[in-house]
């Protein structure tokens, strides 16, 4: 058991954490950080948003905390929401491996899931966060693809001068990335507010909390089995899927219907990927696999009205 480690704060990403113990355990090394962690030197990269190496937090962390792995990939990765499109064992095995540091791993475009080349954060926490805790930290949800504004404050997301190049060599925490907030008063702060434009806010809004809640709770979703059942059902019922035959059908239509349900401009936004199976006329089932798990929300989103509605239509 180490002798310190910082409790995490509220939505504070994997990442982040480790940064903030090498500023608070006085070690300058990152490598030397690494080895007294992790036993080894790894990519700081690979805990930003996923589990790499978790199995070491009940070292890290006193149980009298209530903190536990568990709890802690829960509100601390984004695991249980990056692997909603893949099946459930193999989920299960990933996971397993992910947590004692295997390499032989795959989460179905983790680079692409982060919403930027650089790590992002709301003006308005990181002075709250200056007030309150006396430092800045990253927050986990402002740097997945999907999250545009503060969903706490309304306030647009700005990307920091420290890029993922960085990051994936060093441990750069908010509190120097972010200093010059040290110094700013509410007025400085409010200077950098750039407000989210009202008319795209209701559905960015509701993205937003599909994405919070299968952090939390993307499991419940039953993995991609859970998905297709759940796609099935409800395309169905809008004459965009056969299910005798196992296939979407009229996909054109589909995302006509979605674009008039999110606007234009929220979807061009947003910037989900794009798959050639997009531009057919219709496709087997199976090919939803294909879809990142922002896309994968708005389905839900679009179908259900949430990701909690959808979960609870497909059991």
């Amino acid at each position: 058991m180490l002798s310190f480690f910082p409790v995490p704060y509220p939505d504070e990403c994997y990442y982040s954490v480790l940064c903030r113990y090498m500023v608070h355990s006085g070690i300058s090394s990152i490598k030397e950080v690494l080895r007294v962690l992790f036993g080894r030197e790894l990519s700081p990269l690979s805990t930003m948003l996923v589990p790499y190496m978790s199995s070491r937090v009940p070292e890290w962390i006193n149980q009298e905390t209530g903190i536990t792995e568990i709890t802690f990939i829960r509100d601390h990765t984004a695991f249980h929401y990056l692997t909603i499109g893949s099946k459930q064992h193999e989920t299960e095995v990933m996971l397993k491996r992910i947590r004692v540091g295997e390499r032989s791993y795959y989460i179905n475009g983790y680079r692409k899931n982060i919403a930027s080349a650089y790590l992002r954060y709301c003006p308005i926490c990181a002075y709250e966060e200056k007030m309150k805790y006396g430092e800045m930290y990253w927050h986990r949800q402002h740097q997945l693809k999907g999250n545009l504004y503060c969903i706490k404050h309304g306030a647009r997301l700005i990307d920091s001068e420290t890029d993922l190049k960085k990051v994936k060599k060093a441990l750069i925490p908010a509190s120097f990335a972010l200093r010059d907030y040290y110094g700013k008063t509410p007025r400085d702060v409010m200077k950098d507010i750039k407000p989210f434009p009202t008319e795209l806010r209701q559905k960015q809004s509701a993205v937003q909390k599909d994405i919070l809640w299968l952090m939390h709770h993307g499991e419940e979703i039953g993995g991609l089995e859970g998905l297709i059942s759940g796609y099935k059902s409800e395309l169905a019922i809008r004459g965009l899927a056969d299910k005798r035959y196992d296939r979407l059908e009229n996909i054109p239509k589909l995302i006509n219907k979605m674009q008039s349900y999110f606007g234009k401009a929220l979807l061009k936004s947003l910037c989900p990927e794009k798959y050639e199976f997009m531009k057919w006329e219709s496709a087997p089932m199976g090919v939803v696999k294909f879809l990142s798990p922002l896309e994968h929300v708005l389905m839900m989103e679009y179908l259900c009205g949430s990701a909690e509605k959808f979960a609870r239509s497909s059991r």
